[in-house]
C-alpha cells in the first residue's frame, strides 16, 4: 500500500511543471514506466492516433494496452486502458490528482485496429 501511495505522490510532481509549461491543446500521457508508445514501426499507427485526438470530444483518449508478462510471449489478453490526456482537460481538473485521472479513465476498453501502447511488465 506504500508503494501504491508513493507512485500516486510521485506522478502529481510532474502536475505543476505541465499545467506552467503546456498550452491548452497539448497531450499528455499518464503511464507507467513500462508502458510507452510506438508510432516509429507505421505511418499508419501515427494516423491513428491522429485521427483519435481530432476525434476526441472528452479531454482523455483510453489507449488500449497490450502487456506482457515477463517475456516477449506471455502476453496478458486482457484489455487496459493507459489515459492520454488533453492539458484543457487537466486545466479545468487542476484540483484532481493525477493518479486518480489514471485511475479513473484506465481500465476495459475496446481493442484499436492498430496495438500503438505497450507494457512489458518484468520483461528481460
Amino acid at each position: 500500500k506504500l508503494g501504491y501511495s508513493q507512485e500516486l505522490q510521485q506522478r502529481d510532481l510532474v502536475k505543476n511543471y505541465l499545467l506552467e509549461t503546456y498550452t491548452s491543446e497539448d497531450y499528455f500521457m499518464i503511464s507507467d514506466t513500462d508502458e510507452c508508445l510506438d508510432l516509429t514501426s507505421s505511418k499508419a499507427k501515427f494516423e491513428l492516433l491522429k485521427r483519435k485526438i481530432q476525434k476526441n470530444e472528452t479531454g482523455v483518449i483510453q489507449i488500449p494496452r497490450k502487456r506482457f508478462w515477463y517475456d516477449f510471449d506471455n502476453v496478458w489478453l486482457a484489455k487496459r486502458s493507459v489515459p492520454l490526456v488533453k492539458m484543457e482537460y487537466l486545466i479545468k481538473n487542476a484540483h484532481k490528482p493525477l493518479g486518480d485521472i489514471r485511475n479513473a479513465n484506465f481500465g476495459p476498453c475496446k481493442k484499436w485496429e492498430l496495438e500503438i501502447l505497450y507494457e512489458y511488465s518484468f520483461c528481460l
